[in-house]
């Protein structure tokens, strides 16, 4: 894990908390398998939150630009991959989806 992006947050202490709080209901109330994998996690989700899901990834994208979201749809389910360059970002990542 070389040449990783700086673990920068462009959300404000409350924008972070409210932003945290979708992820974390979102999580306990969607995800089927939440499973690490190299450099970060990948959680499966049932097809109904994808608007949700795309939603929360399009936030993520904007404030958060060290972490890879990777959406992988099948018919049966929805795959969000994140991952980062850096343990440092991995460990966010991990504690972002910790049940």
């Amino acid at each position: 894990m070389t040449n990783a992006k700086p673990i920068v947050c462009t959300l404000s202490q409350t924008q972070l908390t409210a932003r945290a709080q979708r992820w974390s209901d979102l999580i306990e109330r969607a995800a089927q398998v939440v499973e690490r994998v190299p450099n970060g996690v990948a959680v499966r989700f049932a097809c109904g939150d994808v608007a949700e899901i795309e939603e929360l990834v399009r936030l993520e994208r904007l404030c958060c630009e060290w972490m890879t979201l990777d959406l992988r749809r099948s018919a049966e389910a929805v795959t969000l991959l994140m991952t980062a360059d850096s343990k440092e970002g991995v460990e966010v990542i991990h504690d972002m989806v910790q049940r």
